[in-house]
């Protein structure tokens, strides 16, 4: 009997969702690092004579911030529909051989 139709394999789907996974985790992790030094250089700036000239930079970098973690939380749920996409196709392809063997009868 068999279990499955059509659908040989999962690894592309799953090797595309951990790609995925893997520069969701590599921007959050590249911001974190580079925050520890954003941040001791913001400080420097305050406390001297160019602090006024920092809020267009202070804007521009809490948008651009945003921006890269919503774009880690894209290829987050990426990953996630991918694996979905194996889930529901499994349930599909394995619901579909059942019906087959049942109508055709054992293998």
């Amino acid at each position: 009997m068999a279990d499955k139709v059509s659908k040989t394999s999962n690894e592309p789907f799953l090797s595309q969702a951990q790609q995925h996974r893997n520069l969701a985790d590599h921007t959050r992790q590249m911001l974190s690092q580079y925050l520890v030094h954003h941040n001791n250089f913001i400080e420097e700036i305050q406390s001297s004579h160019m602090a006024s000239g920092l809020q267009p930079y202070l804007d521009w970098w809490e948008s651009f911030h945003t921006s890269l973690l919503n774009h880690a939380d894209l290829h987050e749920q990426m990953a996630a529909h991918l694996e979905d996409t194996v889930s529901g196709f499994d349930e599909v392809d394995n619901n579909t051989a059942q019906t087959f063997n049942t109508e055709t009868g054992p293998s």
